[in-house]
């Protein structure tokens, strides 16, 4: 409980008026009686005043009829605000003065907020505010801090109402929704991706057609050409259940910061864009994490509750200080996962890694296809771009370009026993993207 301003101004006024009786006493400038008539009054103003404001304090039952409703959703994008709905009921019989706001937690930015609002007796008001997830993973929101203003309006009383919300903070799969607005299916088709038909191994029934020659004697569904009394033949298409295998590293090269993210947050966007991808092509997508603080392992799943339990296992996850173990990551997997998949390792490739991962591939590329996809950090990018203007930027020139030419050739080395995708941050999705799809034409997934 703190004082109003009104109480605080009045406070003045009775201090003011003091002042005056004290100086007029002292100047000897006012009648000696007048001034006893003002000294009394001003007494019994104060303890009128005192009295009234104590009262004012002590009547708090309209705080019971505060009620305040708080829907923050259940699943928010880093990064992206999302409005927080709030239902402020009055269930007293008199109007009510509130200011409404929170303590602003870390891991979000708040807007909108303190907000005002004056409910009506049993009347009630819906407001809303701005939350932006600055991470990922598990918070809980403390209730709302609420002051109201007493009856009198003299004192603001301070309270919490709404109760403790939990929520997860997702990756930011805006890309991936929006995906999922368009007919996947003709998009990449349009990318250059058509599934052939062909008999061998490995075939899944399509449909049913009528017998044409050159079909084999297999093929004919005999109860169908009783029923329809001619010769109907099963249609096979290239199976299309293949797994497609995340291999995501944690480790401390991935914690780099860029503008908007670090190399870990963008590629868990690129990773969730291409796997909801896989999905609508028929794959079945699964994830492996190793080098942070807890390993996840998801088993390859098709369908939409695949993307679901990605996003579940991906949400809280952070990366470490360790170094990545690709050796171990690798023999780790090939352990878990016998049958073939496209194995899509998610890193950032230093020079000093050539040997380990050309190892890492290795045991990997005896039963997988191994795509390695590696961010390049801006930052080089940005420092071979500036123009040279002295001796200190010639310096920063000549090494960003000499690691950038230690790292192609270690990546060419590596590129020898598998395909690699060297991207920026940035345009690592659709690089993936396109390289998934020149797969999937190539019938290599």
């Amino acid at each position: 409980m703190r004082p109003s301003r009104r109480l605080l101004g009045l406070l003045m006024v009775a201090f003011v008026f003091a002042l005056g009786l004290a100086l007029g006493r002292w100047l000897a400038v006012v009648d000696a009686s007048a001034l006893a008539v003002a000294s009394a009054i001003w007494y019994r103003a104060m303890g009128v005043l005192a009295l009234v404001v104590l009262i004012d304090a002590l009547n708090t039952g309209y705080l019971r009829h505060i009620v305040i409703e708080r829907n923050p959703g259940h699943n928010l994008s880093l990064g992206l605000a999302q409005p927080v709905l709030l239902n402020v009921k009055n269930n007293g019989s008199h109007p009510l003065s509130l200011t409404i706001t929170e303590t602003e937690p870390d891991a979000f930015e708040v807007s909108g907020l303190p907000l005002i609002v004056e409910p009506e007796a049993k009347g009630q008001c819906q407001l809303r505010y701005a939350l932006k997830p600055l991470r990922r993973g598990r918070f809980v929101l403390p209730g709302m801090q609420v002051r109201a203003h007493s009856r009198w309006g003299f004192w603001e009383h301070c309270v919490r109402r709404a109760s403790d919300a939990e929520i997860k903070v997702y990756p930011n799969y805006t890309a991936m929704r929006y995906t999922s607005m368009i007919d996947m299916d003709n998009y990449v088709r349009q990318l250059g991706v058509h599934y052939g038909y062909k008999r061998g191994e490995g075939l899944e029934f399509n449909q049913l057609r009528e017998f044409i020659e050159g079909d084999a004697i297999g093929q004919v569904d005999w109860k169908a050409t009783a029923r329809y009394r001619k010769p109907i033949s099963r249609e096979y298409q290239e199976e299309r259940d293949q797994d497609v295998f995340f291999l995501l590293d944690c480790g401390r090269r991935m914690r780099h910061e860029e503008q908007d993210g670090s190399h870990f947050d963008l590629s868990l966007n690129a990773l969730l864009l291409n796997a909801s991808i896989a999905v609508r092509q028929g794959d079945a997508v699964g994830l492996m994490s190793f080098a942070g603080r807890d390993s996840r392992w998801l088993s390859p799943r098709k369908g939409r509750i695949a993307i679901q339990d990605l996003l579940e296992q991906l949400y809280d996850l952070e990366c470490s200080g360790q170094s990545s173990d690709f050796v171990k990551a690798a023999e780790q997997f090939t352990r878990r996962h016998r049958k073939r998949a496209l194995v899509i390792l998610l890193t950032n490739v230093g020079t000093e890694d050539s040997e380990d991962l050309k190892r890492a591939i290795g045991v990997l590329a005896k039963r997988h296809l191994v795509l390695i996809a590696s961010l390049r950090e801006n930052l080089l990018d940005e420092c071979l771009r500036k123009p040279v203007e002295n001796f200190e930027q010639a310096l920063e020139y000549g090494s960003a370009q000499a690691y950038l030419q230690e790292r192609a050739k270690a990546l060419r080395a590596i590129g020898r026993q598998a395909q690699v995708i060297d991207s920026s941050p940035h345009s690592l999705h659709i690089d993936l993207l396109n390289t998934y799809v020149a797969m999937k034409r190539q019938r290599r997934v």
